[in-house]
């Protein structure tokens, strides 16, 4: 691996990556860790290189797969005990949790789908009022 001083490496190689798929689960296992995007900072890795790390090694993507599971855990069990805000939770759940992930897509989804009408009409003491939706 070619390093760069106090940062991470300037080639990222299966070794390099699986050590940071280690690290990875050593921090997800952490009571305080709660946001996955504070461990790619903290490791100089981009949401595009992780990606691609899980793309490239597969010890990786079961790793951020796992980390995302015990984030996601954690942070649904701390919305229930009230030790973390639920609204904040639930805005982000679909980050952690690949079946609300699907859910809120299916929703959208079926929400689409639904015909609106291109008018709508109301009728005051016997006046009809049109109302064009913009």
């Amino acid at each position: 691996m070619t390093t760069n001083k106090g940062g991470p490496p300037k080639k990222w190689t299966d070794e390099a990556i699986e050590k940071e798929a280690k690290a990875l689960l050593d921090w997800a296992k952490k009571e305080d860790s709660l946001v996955l995007a504070t461990f790619y900072g903290a490791r100089g890795i981009s949401y595009q290189r992780a990606d691609e790390f899980e793309q490239k090694n597969a010890m990786f993507a079961e790793a951020k797969q796992l980390a995302k599971t015990i984030i996601g855990a954690r942070r649904e069990y701390g919305a229930l005990t009230g030790n973390l805000d639920s609204t904040m939770v639930r805005a982000s759940m679909a980050n952690y949790d690949p079946e609300y992930r699907k859910l809120i897509l299916e929703l959208k989804a079926a929400n689409s789908q639904v015909n609106t009408p291109k008018s709508i009409t109301f009728t005051l003491s016997g006046r009809e009022i049109i109302d064009e939706p913009s």
